[in-house]
């Protein structure tokens, strides 16, 4: 099976080189093209005990890290959303990140032939993901089916 993980920080970095060690094909996806060249680099961008020898094991079973999403979703089964979800003001979670992560999901989902699972790791509020982020998702993809469990 092969995943791909959308936000490569502190906890999207370490549930890529996790699931590497599991076996899984891993794909990184940042927006920041200098961590995704630390990466397939086996350069530690952050900080975390043992992440240097966990990455470095993670590249040896293919880990690698892209800015496409489109390349990442067509290439993998399952896409982990580990984006930044700071608080507003009010104290809710902002989904400016999530949202166009949704988008460009979507737009990938559109050409792409067989079931592909998106799980929102990132933290939001309840009813976040069904008034909010599966219609973003929905509406970048109109010829698929979305489901939600």
């Amino acid at each position: 099976m092969t995943i791909s993980v959308m936000g490569l920080g502190k906890l999207g970095a370490c549930l890529a080189v996790t699931a590497a060690e599991s076996e899984h094909k891993v794909i990184g996806v940042d927006i920041d093209p200098s961590i995704v060249e630390k990466v397939n680099r086996g350069i530690p961008h952050i900080r975390e005990p043992q992440y240097d020898i966990k990455l470095a094991s993670a590249i040896k079973r293919g880990l690698s890290a892209t800015t496409s999403v489109e390349a990442a979703v067509l290439n993998s089964d399952i896409t982990f959303i580990v984006v930044p979800t700071p608080s507003d003001p009010d104290g809710a979670f902002s989904l400016g990140a999530l949202r166009p992560a949704l988008a460009d999901i979507g737009r990938a989902l559109e050409k792409k032939t067989s079931y592909h699972l998106v799980v929102v790791v990132s933290t939001v509020l309840p009813g976040s993901c069904r008034y909010s982020l599966i219609p973003t998702l929905a509406a970048h993809c109109p010829s698929k089916s979305i489901g939600v469990d």
